[in-house]
């Protein structure tokens, strides 16, 4: 096995052995190493120190770390032997009770985006360093157990070159000078217990447009917007602040929950990997999406969603994150469904363009293209290691999944779906969970029976075929309407679908809707309720 990969096996084993309580990280970018002395390659390496407080039950267990080399490790404050680093890992022994374990390592920054990534613009020579720890490269930063459900507070120290801006997950932060010449030190507060692939650290030259965000119980939070210098004259900030304050909005009324965190930064970073993170209060976007000439309202709209999107992941993904990745879909998904359902409620207060019309054009259909390819897997796929997971991002973990989402919502109901979710965040708030501790709040909310749900939607691929298949009489009224259902051959399963079913009647304005209905399809043909005196069509 790749030593990089980590396996669902041994995240498991692990969790059984350790407790994360939390981290100290110092994260040196001065160029020196842990004596003073000038690094040989201080452009591409820097030094980092992480202490993981945790509890063990006595068994052996390890660390993850991806670094050039190990300076020192200690347990407890008795020094452990550096060479015992291998493979990515450094092996731990330690009795059973609370503990502390101290690692310096010499690490790497990235050109890839993953872990820091180091980019000097061409523009200016100017330096700007993000993180991208998704889904398991904050090891490429500091030494942790890293595994979404060993959630632990992070607290981080960095000395970087005076006069840089400096970012994290906290609002909290000291400014002190030194420790050398044309250095500062920032220390960080801690947060609250959150996963690793989730902690963040953005510094450098960065352009920063100051402001607050005011949230539904009148408190006004931090709300920065970060630009490379040479991009700030393309930095419309106040559309983008408007955005995020309606998302706010919406998302703490819907989601019954306040925001959960101090502070909320979005960071536009120059050569990104992927649209946007969600980092913990600390978001990073990709720059693209800082326009610089007239685009397409389309264009602001998909950046509006974008934005949404990360913003829901703070309460499903950050507040509440998955076990393992095998939720990857869910925790993908439903932002997706909530970042259009957000703005639904944006256009329904401010005006605009129904944003599930492009959802279905556009998210919907990738689903369905994707789903029809020799490369299609169930959307809850079988996430045995990081291997996997990193070829599942994909048309099916998002637009199937959302899509899904979607339906399922229209299954129980919107408001009840939002109860559901409501008591799920309040359940597992700051912890972990999986897939069967929502369907048992959606069902509890809704009082429908949901045993199916995963088995048919979720861990079967595949799209289904649904028809009508009517008779008239002679005054060309429905006398039987039935939807019938068909799947492949390949992937033959049927499954439980809300439609809603219009009668349809052309006219000088053009297609009129005269009659319609919702209905739940059961099996290969569902018979809906008569429609004696209702015409076909005119």
């Amino acid at each position: 096995m790749n030593p990089v990969n980590i396996t669902r096996d041994e995240a498991r084993t692990r969790s059984t052995v350790v407790h994360t309580l939390g981290y100290r990280v110092v994260v040196d970018l001065s160029g020196r190493d842990p004596q003073g002395n000038p690094l040989t390659d201080p452009t591409g390496t820097f030094v980092s120190s992480s202490t993981i407080h945790f509890t063990s039950n006595g068994e052996p267990t390890h660390a993850d770390l991806i670094a050039d080399g190990v300076y020192a490790v200690d347990l407890d404050g008795v020094p452990l032997d550096p060479a015992a680093f291998s493979d990515h890992r450094y092996p731990i022994e330690a009795p059973e009770g609370e503990h502390r374990l101290t690692i310096v390592a010499l690490c790497r920054y990235s050109h890839s985006g993953e872990g820091l990534h180091r980019f000097v613009d061409p523009a200016d020579d100017k330096v700007y360093l993000y993180t991208q720890f998704e889904i398991a490269d904050a090891r490429r930063m500091y030494a942790n157990f890293e595994q979404p459900d060993q959630k632990g507070t992070f607290q981080l120290q960095v000395i970087a070159p005076s006069g840089w801006t400096v970012i994290s997950n906290s609002a909290e932060v000291t400014l002190s000078e030194g420790p050398y010449d044309d250095v500062s030190t920032w220390q960080f507060g801690a947060t609250p217990r959150i996963s690793t692939y989730l902690t963040a650290l953005v510094a450098g030259d960065y352009h920063v447009d100051e402001g607050t965000i005011r949230t539904r119980a009148g408190e006004d939070i931090q709300a920065n917007i970060l630009c490379r210098q040479s991009m700030k004259q393309f930095l419309d900030a106040d559309r983008i602040r408007t955005t995020t304050q309606r998302g706010f909005e919406v998302y703490e009324a819907e989601f019954g929950h306040p925001y959960p965190f101090n502070k909320y930064d979005q960071s536009f970073v120059p050569e990104f990997n992927a649209g946007a993170m969600e980092n913990v209060g600390c978001v990073t976007h990709r720059d693209d999406y800082l326009f610089r000439s007239k685009v397409t309202a389309a264009a602001y709209d998909s950046r509006d969603n974008t934005i949404l999107h990360e913003l829901a992941h703070m309460w499903f993904g950050d507040l509440v994150t998955m076990t393992w990745w095998d939720d990857l879909w869910l925790n993908e998904s439903f932002a997706e469904w909530a970042s259009h359902h957000c703005q639904e409620k944006i256009v329904a207060r401010y005006g605009g363009v129904n944003p599930w019309v492009s959802f279905a054009n556009q998210r919907k259909t990738w689903g369905y293209l994707q789903d029809q390819l020799p490369t299609t897997h169930p959307i809850a796929a079988d996430m045995v290691d990081l291997a996997t997971v990193e070829q599942n991002f994909d048309g099916i973990t998002y637009a199937k999944g959302a899509s899904t989402l979607k339906q399922l919502v229209a299954f129980v109901g919107e408001d009840r779906f939002l109860a559901g979710v409501r008591a799920y965040l309040a359940a597992n708030a700051f912890g972990n969970s999986q897939l069967a501790d929502l369907l048992n709040q959606l069902q509890l909310a809704s009082g429908r029976d949901l045993s199916d749900f995963t088995d048919t939607w979720l861990r079967s691929p595949g799209v289904n075929t649904v028809r009508p298949d009517f008779d008239l009489d002679e005054n060309g009224q429905f006398t039987r309407f039935d939807i019938v259902q068909s799947a492949s051959q390949q992937f033959p399963t049927l499954r439980t679908h809300r439609l809603g079913i219009g009668v349809y009647s052309l006219t000088e304005d053009g297609l009129v809707r005269t009659d319609g209905l919702e209905v739940d399809i059961y099996g290969e043909r569902t018979r809906s309720p008569p429609w004696s005196a209702t015409p076909a069509a005119t």
